[in-house]
């Protein structure tokens, strides 16, 4: 799904998850696709291994919308 929708959508595309392995899964079929590894919750956050395909690992959505903004200015 994730390349499906990001064929059809401008550039750059993200793809924000919490499980490691929906973004290795989107990284296998969707290269170009910017990946955000975003964990909610604070206990999860200690236990859960970073993903190695995430271009980033949020602490939380404010660090989130710093990445999409200083992403979405070097495209225009």
């Amino acid at each position: 799904a994730v390349n499906a929708l990001s064929q059809q959508a401008g550039r750059p595309v993200f793809f924000i998850d919490d499980i490691a392995q929906h973004l290795s899964s989107a990284a296998s079929v969707a290269p170009d696709v910017l990946l955000i590894h975003l964990i909610g919750d604070e206990r999860l956050k200690k236990i859960v291994p970073p993903c190695s395909e995430a271009h980033l690992r949020a602490r939380n959505w404010n660090e989130v919308a710093d990445y999409l903004r200083y992403n979405l200015a070097r495209t225009s």
